[in-house]
């Protein structure tokens, strides 16, 4: 058995059994499709549960994982994320009625962030959704078992597959992702906008790669075949060691949501999906943390996409927002210097750009 069907009889296993299922006996335990080369700098071994997956916590020092992202670039594993395939003639519609976004003009090859919002306008799902045909979308969330079950519920003219066990995610963000990835590639990647995607090549591999990410810097996705994770991430940290590119473990990651302001479902606010039949099944156990008391219950940690003076303080806990475009912003951020990338592969490109 390859390692494709080795983690899709993994992760069947592991919806069938439920998120409360005892630990290894009944869910077994599912690694990264790259946990073998992620494996060589797990020093302290580690691991931290995301959805499905377990990940290295830390490879060096959390701290220094943390900052890799305004200092040089990182690798990081995003592929716990769910991952569903829409297709047929009705996928488009289905979308459109779902989400908020108007989804008139949406190209393919372009990555549009989807909100899904319940009957009373607080966010049950949200994720990014990219157009992969015309008849064909991808929708990848931390769950995408809200837009699974309201799928249920019509009679659409389109199919919906889920895909997480087939596709890797990694995100490589960072001043110098730019420059990784293209010395990973071969290949100048200086025409994908923000927002936007294409086909391309790491050590002769097929993979897509989107110019998006939550990390207040210029960064992108890197997205492909599962069989073919442990290779990719292998060559995209060769190439970019000359510029200093860290593994971010899992204790890293929600930092840059904080540095960037951008709120995320589980920290900074909960889907209402949660109460209905379309709740996450990855993330069924745990209270949420933190020194916010609610005053209504549960309800009081749901958010609408606006945050409007009185709704704020109830709705939204936190003070991040979706207002933010990170991967569009200009130099000169207050409070910091402005980072030798800013105008490297950001719509005002220029080809004489090169690290410090």
């Amino acid at each position: 058995m390859n390692i494709a069907d080795r983690q899709r009889s993994a992760y069947e296993r592991l919806v069938a059994s439920g998120a409360d299922a005892p630990f290894l006996t009944e869910r077994p335990a599912l690694f990264s499709p790259a946990a073998a080369a992620q494996d060589v700098m797990n020093i302290r071994g580690t691991y931290g549960r995301f959805a499905q997956l377990l990940l290295p916590l830390e490879y060096t020092h959390w701290v220094e994982e943390a900052s890799a992202h305004v200092r040089s670039c990182y690798i990081g594993d995003w592929t716990s994320l769910h991952k569903v395939r829409i297709r047929g003639p009705q996928a488009l519609p289905f979308l459109s009625r779902l989400g908020m976004r108007d989804l008139s003009r949406f190209e393919t090859g372009q990555i549009k962030h989807h909100v899904q919002l319940d009957d009373n306008g607080h966010v049950a799902s949200e994720g990014v959704l990219t157009r992969t045909g015309e008849r064909e979308f991808v929708y990848t969330a931390g769950s995408c078992d809200w837009l699974l079950w309201q799928f249920s519920l019509g009679d659409w003219d389109a199919e919906v597959t889920d895909i997480s066990p087939d596709r890797f995610i990694f995100g490589v963000q960072g001043p110098a992702s730019l420059y990784s990835l293209e010395k990973a590639t071969g290949d100048s990647l200086r025409d994908i906008g923000f927002s936007r995607g294409r086909p391309a090549q790491v050590a002769d591999i097929p993979v897509d790669i989107m110019r998006t990410g939550i990390s207040g810097e210029l960064g992108y996705e890197l997205h492909g075949a599962t069989g073919d994770a442990e290779a990719v991430w292998s060559a995209v940290l060769a190439a970019g060691e000359e510029f200093g590119i860290r593994q971010l473990g899992f204790r890293s990651q929600p930092v840059q949501h904080i540095d960037a302001g951008i709120a995320t479902n589980g920290l900074d606010y909960l889907a209402s999906a949660i109460l209905t039949q379309g709740a996450p099944r990855q993330f069924r156990r745990g209270t949420p943390g933190g020194s916010f008391v609610p005053a209504n219950g549960i309800t009081d940690y749901f958010r609408t996409p606006v945050n409007s003076a009185g709704d704020s303080a109830r709705a939204s806990p936190t003070a991040t927002s979706w207002a933010a475009t990170p991967s569009r912003r200009k130099p000169g951020r207050a409070g910091r210097r402005a980072p030798w990338s800013a105008w490297c592969g950001t719509r005002r490109t220029s080809p004489t750009c090169s690290p410090p």
